[in-house]
């Protein structure tokens, strides 16, 4: 029999309290040895969710190299043969249908979500609850103002458009941060006092279902904010080095936003049946 986080979950001041010290007195509890090795493993799992990312992105700009070249080529030898605008219609087709595969990847585990709550939906609607809310967290709502990369106006707003926060590395860090956060629960809930909360049971049992949805949907919401920056609201990096075109500066933005869609489908949920 799994625990279930319940419909309602209500947590008064004197709750939120109680379940502090569960939690204070768990990690007091753990070995040094232990908290030192999940935060080397938490290091370790940033360069992994940050190499996934800059593989999307790599593999993104060779094909976009490759395809400048091609079609420079393509367009010339459709000139010499006097056939330019039968070449240029059917390399327009071409695009479209690879803008549409793109989108299928991206919206594939969005899909394989719905399924599973349809097929189960007490147990699995939470969890699409949950996406939803992380993607309006994470890109600011459908205005895409505000959200995960406009943490940068913290610092004020000469440091907005920040390559940091405007880019696959804000994803990277909301990976790592829920992903850790998973991994220390999952260690606390060891030494949690025998009598605690049993939201601590649910927490533990359900976390990886649950820290897959929000980061799909915090990676959906940053993707969205980016192609947002770099489609409809347009504006320059002010730390991207060296001295480049607006155009430049929306097309790095579009790259991460793509690169970021794609890392959707690495948290998808399995198919199961």
């Amino acid at each position: 029999m799994t625990t279930a986080l319940p419909s309602v979950v209500i947590l008064s001041r004197s709750r939120q309290a109680r379940m502090t010290e569960e939690l204070l007195h768990a990690l007091r509890l753990i070995p040094r040895e232990q908290l030192t090795q999940w935060g080397a493993d938490s290091g370790v799992l940033f360069g992994k969710v940050s190499w996934r990312r800059a593989k999307n992105l790599g593999k993104l700009i060779s094909r976009l190299s490759r395809g400048t070249v091609d079609e420079a080529t393509g367009a010339y030898k459709a000139h010499k043969q006097g056939n330019l605008k039968e070449h240029a219609s059917s390399r327009v087709t071409t695009a479209k249908e690879s803008i549409v595969s793109t989108i299928s990847n991206v919206t594939t585990s969005v899909k394989i979500l719905q399924q599973a709550v349809r097929s189960n939906p007490k147990q699995n609607a939470p969890a699409l609850v949950v996406s939803t809310l992380a993607f309006l967290a994470a890109s600011g709502g459908v205005d895409g103002d505000g959200g995960v990369p406009d943490l940068d106006l913290i610092a004020g707003i000469d440091a907005h458009r920040s390559i940091f926060t405007h880019s696959i590395l804000s994803g990277a860090a909301i990976e790592t941060f829920l992903l850790a956060s998973a991994s220390f629960i999952g260690i606390a809930h060891s030494y949690l006092p025998e009598t605690h909360d049993p939201i601590w049971d649910a927490i533990a049992t359900h976390k990886d279902q649950y820290v897959r949805a929000t980061s799909q949907g915090a990676s959906l919401g940053i993707a969205y904010h980016l192609f947002i920056d770099s489609a409809i609201e347009p504006g320059a990096y002010h730390d991207l080095p060296g001295t480049h075109s607006i155009e430049a500066h929306q097309a790095v933005a579009g790259a991460n936003a793509i690169a970021e869609g794609i890392d959707v489908k690495h948290k998808a949920p399995k198919r199961h049946g």
